[in-house]
């Protein structure tokens, strides 16, 4: 009977001792740890990415809502927030009556919306005042949305 190691090992045992275990746990800890700030910037500018997108949305979606309902519609952004407000011009007087305002929020709660503050879309799907709207991560990375005379919307 033989008591060698490697003999053992040679005759198909199959197995990992604990120190092996803990050594593969351990390196693969160091990796995740020194992978984390990457995963924070990763998930920061899929957050800002989100965020533009649906902003953008939102816009085209005012904008059409303007058109199909033959009035105007406000889009304005509470600055240094996530939040604006949607104003469904219901009879045309560019006045905030009851029942006329939705507010509404970014779905990521880390941006903060700068910018144009009214955009006024008519019924002709043109905007009354072109503008920008900015949507800035915490990271203090920022992505714009430009709203031209005619209503085009842009993701800059």
């Amino acid at each position: 009977m033989e008591s060698d190691p490697t003999r053992r090992r040679l005759n198909n045992e199959v197995g990992a001792t604990a120190v092996e275990v803990f050594v593969g746990l351990m390196l693969t800890l160091v990796m995740v740890m020194a992978a984390r700030p990457l995963f924070g910037e990763l998930m920061a500018s899929y957050q800002l990415r989100g965020a533009t997108h649906e902003v953008f949305a939102e816009l085209q979606r005012t904008r059409l809502a303007a058109v199909m309902q033959n009035n105007p519609q406000r889009f304005t952004v509470i600055a240094g927030s996530p939040n604006y407000k949607i104003h469904d011009d219901l009879n045309g007087d560019y006045y905030e009556d009851t029942g006329e305002v939705t507010i509404r929020k970014v779905g990521v709660d880390q941006v903060a919306l700068t910018g144009t503050t009214v955009l006024t879309f008519l019924a002709n799907g043109t905007v009354l005042t072109p503008g920008e709207i900015s949507i800035a991560n915490g990271r203090g990375a920022t992505r714009r949305v430009e709203i031209g005379a005619g209503g085009s919307i842009r993701i800059q």
